[in-house]
Parts: structure tokens; sequence; C-alpha cells
């Protein structure tokens, strides 16, 4: 007899964990919070362009070449300024290159990441109506989340999958609670 009231509270104790485990499941699964979700692209001109001037958001890496200034702007590309007077900088353009958060410039080419990709940029060609630029695809191997992140702080997104493409912009919307990251 008491062997027979062991094995009904185990049952009983199994049941109870399994039907609250699927419970807490299915309302992980099925809830939604608002968040950011990634719109993808694999077409290079959506993620790399010339834009007219942008804001500095998130300055990163400052680099002089001959008489230009280019200022990284983490995740977002590169700022260029005329800088013949360097007490007063003169705003030219905004190369924008999705996913890029490092540049180095070295015997004229300026070297950009693109996310997993290696963009190159010679730059006498850089006062041209179109720069000189080519792409060597999956250089770095350890593009992450932080390259490609919403434009808030502090709020939910659905977590990039890098297979689909570029993340070339955001957009807010319900997301999934059990696809959503938080930064």
């Amino acid at each position: 007899m008491f062997k027979a009231l062991k094995i009904i509270l185990t049952l009983a104790l199994c049941a109870f964990i399994l039907s609250a485990s699927d419970c807490y499941s299915d309302y992980e699964n099925d809830s939604k919070v608002w968040g950011y979700k990634p719109v993808y692209t694999n077409d290079l001109q959506e993620v790399f362009n010339v834009l007219p001037q942008q804001p500095l958001r998130r300055p990163g890496k400052i680099y002089v070449y001959q008489n230009k200034l280019f200022i990284n702007e983490k995740s977002s590309g590169i700022h260029v300024y005329d800088n013949i007077n360097p007490e007063s900088p003169q705003y030219l353009y905004f190369v924008s290159i999705y996913g890029n958060n490092d540049i180095s410039i070295k015997n004229g080419i300026l070297y950009a990441d693109q996310g997993p990709n290696l963009l190159t940029l010679d730059l006498n060609s850089i006062n041209a109506d179109s720069l000189r630029v080519s792409k060597q695809d999956g250089i770095f191997h350890t593009y992450g989340y932080s390259e490609a992140l919403p434009p808030a702080e502090d709020v939910y997104y659905q977590c990039p999958d890098f297979d689909l493409g570029f993340v070339k912009s955001w957009e807010l919307d319900s997301i999934y609670y059990r696809y959503a990251c938080h930064n």
C-alpha cells in the first residue's frame, strides 16, 4: 500500500509539472510585445549609398587623409568633411554603409566593414561623381547583433537573421516575445 501511494504521488507530481510548464510555454510562445522588426535586403546599393548631411549620433574613429576628414558613424557609415581649413571643416556628404563599425585608411584606400563584408573605397575617386568601391563577401566571421541594432535603446526587437540579408532598416511593430531580443 505504501508503494502504491508513492507511485500515485509521483505520477501526480509529474502531471502537475508537465501541465504547469506547458501553460507557461504556451503563454511565452503566443504573447506579443511592442518592438522593432528588421527589414532585410541583399542589394548592395540599398546598404551603400552617398547621401546628404546626416547628424552625428554615434561617432567612432576619426581619420584625416590629405584635405579630407572622415568620421565613422557606428552601424551607419562615414561622414566626409572638406578639411582644407582644419579650424572650420565643411561637411561634404555621408557615405551610408549599413552595418559599418570600423574604418581604416592606408595608401589612399579606405577600408570599411559592412557586416561580414569588407568594402574598399578608392579615396582618389572621392571627388568624382561615383566612388570606386569593391566588396569582398564573408571576410569577418564575428558579425553579430551589435552591428545591426534598432534605432532606439532599451527596447525589444526581433533578433536579426543574417541569412536573410542585411538589415537595412527597422519598423516598429508587435513581435512575438519568443523571437525578441532586448538592448
